[in-house]
């Protein structure tokens, strides 16, 4: 799925973090991951495990069964896949967040208000860059006057991380 849907992974602006080892990744196909913002992944992902809960349903094993664990993401526990190279600045992604801030903000003119940038508009509005996502005003604290594009981009990382888990619980659910 992943050879054929290249659009559909997640990106990284950072190859290589102080803490991770340079034995241990990154790797070519340690960085091809699957982003959570992406809706043909949701899509494919869902209908696969509605087929499989069907499929089960049916068979004599169905009967049996009690509960489900939906996992998914780094590890299985809805960590977003290969964190510690965020942010995710794919086609998904930066897709998803553009969508998130024309919900947010509706107009150009509010996002460049709110991001103190004349320049920015909602159909080009970018992830933030490296500098951008490890630079903060004050250590751990970040300033909305400055650094509105990196919240924004954090809100709408985490809205995701949390819509993802629980559309596939509602597909279990329903089906």
């Amino acid at each position: 799925w992943k050879d054929s849907h290249p659009e559909d992974l997640a990106g990284y602006a950072l190859k290589q973090t102080p803490h991770v080892p340079k034995s241990v990744g990154p790797k070519p196909e340690f960085l091809k991951r699957t982003s959570m913002a992406s809706e043909n992944y949701r899509r494919d992902a869902g209908e696969a495990l509605r087929q499989l809960l069907e499929e089960l349903a049916n068979s004599p094993e169905g009967d049996s069964l009690y509960t489900l664990f939906i996992c998914g993401g780094e590890w299985g526990e809805w960590f977003y896949p290969a964190f510690e190279f965020e942010p995710d600045t794919g086609p998904a992604m930066t897709s998803h967040f553009r969508n998130w801030l024309r919900e947010k903000y509706h107009t150009d003119e509010a996002l460049r208000l709110a991001w103190n940038d004349e320049s920015v508009s909602i159909a080009e509005a970018e992830v933030p860059d490296l500098e951008k996502h490890h630079k903060t005003a004050s250590r751990m604290f970040r300033d909305p006057q400055h650094e509105r594009q990196t919240i924004d981009y954090y809100q709408c990382h985490q809205a995701v991380m949390a819509e993802t888990p629980l559309y596939f619980c509602k597909i279990a659910k329903q089906t």
